[in-house]
C-alpha cells in the first residue's frame, strides 16, 4: 500500500497547496521517499523546525554565467547563493560532516550547492562517496543548473544522491538568452539564444531522467521582473508534467548584470506563488542559502565556525551587570568579545560606541535618520559573526543577517550566552 502523500493537509501539518503529486511510474510514497521529504527542510515546512542541513563548498567551477550571479570564495559577510568563506576539499568536507553530526545531531541533509556548478566538479562526487561511506543514513542533496544532469545521473545514483534541485528560469530560448551570458558545454562556449537552447534542452531531459531514476526533484525559479515574471506559471506546469515534487520561486538578488533590475516585491512574488500553487506545491520558506550554510533554515552558521579560529561576538549590555540585558534598538555601545571556537575561551576585546541609539520611539518604527543609523551600526560590527541581544525588531534583524551577522536572543550572563552559541545545546539548533 502506498503511503499518504506528505503534502496533503492535516490538522498539524500545513498543506503545500497540492493534494496529489503527479503520478510517476514506479515511484510511490514508500518509507524511503517519506524520509527524504520529511527530514529535509527545503522539501517539508515541518522539517524546518526540527532538522538542519550542511552545505559543503567543494565545487568552485561553473559552466554557465547567469546575469544575476557573482561567485565569491572568500566571503563571510554576505548571505546568498554562490558565496562561501572558503572552498574545501572532499577530505576536509568529510571531516566537517563528522564534526557537525557529532555536535548537531539534528543535521539530516548533506548538500552541495556550489559555490559553482556541482556537476562540473569531480569533487562533488568524491565528497558524496566519502560521506556516504561513513554516514549512510544522511540524505544527499545537490543543487544544479541542469546542463550536465543527464550525463551525471549514473554517478549521482552511485554516490547516493536522492534529492536534487534544478534551477529552471525559462522555457524558451528567447527568455533564456536574457538571463544567461554564456553556456560552456563540452569544450565549447555558446552565447545568446543558442546557449539558452542547449541549456534548456538538457535541463528538461535531466529533470525527466532524475525523476525516472527515483530522485525527489525540486525546481527553483529566480523571479526577474520584466524578464520571466509572466513565465512562472508555464514553468510550474512543466515542472509538474515532468514529475517534480515542489517548485520554489525565489526573488532576484540584484547584482552583476542585473544590478539595476528591480527585485519583485513580496506582494508580487506571493501573487505569482499563489497562481503557481494551483499547479504544483510551492516552497515558501526558502532563505537563498550560502554554499557553506549549516543549521536550520533561517538560523545559519557559516561552516568556518567549526574551524579552530577566533570569532567576534557583539553584546547589547549595560556592562556592569555582566548580562545580556539591552534591546538592540536601545544600545548606544556594544561590548565586543573574541571567542576561540574550539576551546570556547572568551575574552573581552573592546567597547564600540554608536553615539545614538537606533530606536527613537517606543515602537522603534523607521523614521528619518534611522536607516542611516542602522547602516552605521552594521558597518561598526561588520567583523562580528553574532550579536547577542535581549530583543531586536524585524527590520534590524533582517539588516544584520544580510550583512552576515546572526542576532541571537538571550537573557543569560555574557559568558554563558556566548558559549551556548558554540555548543550543541544552543536553542537555535
Amino acid at each position: 500500500m502506498k503511503a499518504k502523500d506528505p503534502r496533503i493537509e492535516t490538522k498539524d501539518q500545513p498543506s503545500m497547496e497540492c493534494p496529489k503529486r503527479q503520478p510517476v511510474e514506479g515511484q510511490g510514497w514508500d518509507s524511503a521517499h517519506l524520509r527524504r521529504i520529511q527530514e529535509h527542510p527545503c522539501y517539508s515546512p515541518r522539517a524546518v523546525h526540527s532538522f538542519g542541513r550542511i552545505h559543503l563548498p567543494v565545487a568552485p567551477k561553473c559552466n554557465i554565467q547567469c546575469n544575476y550571479c557573482i561567485r565569491d570564495f572568500d566571503c563571510v559577510n554576505e548571505s546568498r547563493p554562490g558565496v562561501t568563506s572558503r572552498v574545501i576539499s572532499p577530505r576536509e568536507a568529510l571531516d566537517r560532516v563528522s564534526e557537525v553530526v557529532e555536535k548537531f545531531p539534528n543535521i539530516r541533509v548533506v548538500g552541495i550547492a556550489g559555490p559553482g556548478e556541482p556537476l562540473s566538479n569531480e569533487e562533488t562526487f568524491e565528497t558524496f562517496r566519502l560521506v556516504r561511506g561513513r554516514f549512510p543514513d544522511l540524505h544527499h542533496c545537490v543543487s544544479s543548473n541542469g546542463l550536465l544532469l543527464v550525463e551525471k545521473l549514473e554517478p549521482l545514483n552511485k554516490a547516493g544522491v536522492t534529492n536534487i534541485t534544478v534551477t529552471l528560469n525559462a522555457l524558451s530560448p528567447e527568455i533564456g538568452e536574457k538571463i544567461y551570458s554564456f553556456v560552456h558545454y563540452h569544450g565549447k562556449t555558446y552565447r545568446g539564444r543558442e546557449g539558452a537552447q542547449i541549456l534548456l534542452e538538457n535541463q528538461l531531459r535531466g529533470i525527466e531522467g532524475a525523476v525516472k531514476n527515483d530522485m525527489t526533484v525540486k525546481i527553483n525559479t529566480v523571479l526577474i521582473p520584466g524578464v520571466n515574471d509572466r513565465h512562472a506559471a508555464d514553468i510550474a506546469r512543466k515542472a509538474k508534467d515532468l514529475g517534480a515534487f515542489v517548485h520554489n520561486i525565489m526573488p532576484l538578488i540584484p547584482q552583476h548584470l542585473f544590478a539595476n533590475v528591480r527585485p519583485p516585491s513580496p506582494e508580487e512574488r506571493k501573487s505569482i506563488q499563489d497562481e503557481c500553487a494551483t499547479i504544483i506545491p510551492q516552497m515558501r520558506h526558502c532563505r537563498q542559502c550560502r554554499a557553506d550554510a549549516m543549521g536550520k533554515l533561517g538560523e545559519d552558521h557559516p561552516l568556518s565556525l567549526l574551524e579552530n579560529r577566533k570569532s567576534r561576538v557583539a553584546i547589547c549590555t549595560r556592562g556592569a551587570t555582566g548580562v545580556v540585558d539591552l534591546h538592540f534598538g536601545h544600545t548606544t555601545g556594544f561590548s565586543v568579545y573574541e571567542v576561540e571556537t574550539k576551546n570556547l575561551s572568551v575574552q573581552f576585546l573592546e567597547e564600540r560606541k554608536v553615539g545614538q541609539a537606533y530606536c527613537k520611539g517606543p515602537e522603534c518604527d523607521l523614521v528619518d535618520g534611522q536607516e542611516a543609523a542602522l547602516r552605521h551600526i552594521t558597518d561598526l560590527l561588520k567583523d562580528c559573526t553574532f550579536l547577542l541581544t535581549r530583543r531586536i525588531g524585524p527590520t534590524a534583524e533582517a539588516s544584520l543577517k544580510k550583512a552576515g551577522i546572526v542576532p541571537v536572543i538571550s537573557a543569560d550572563t555574557i559568558e554563558d550566552a556566548i558559549k551556548k552559541i558554540f555548543i550543541k545545546d544552543e536553542p537555535g539548533w
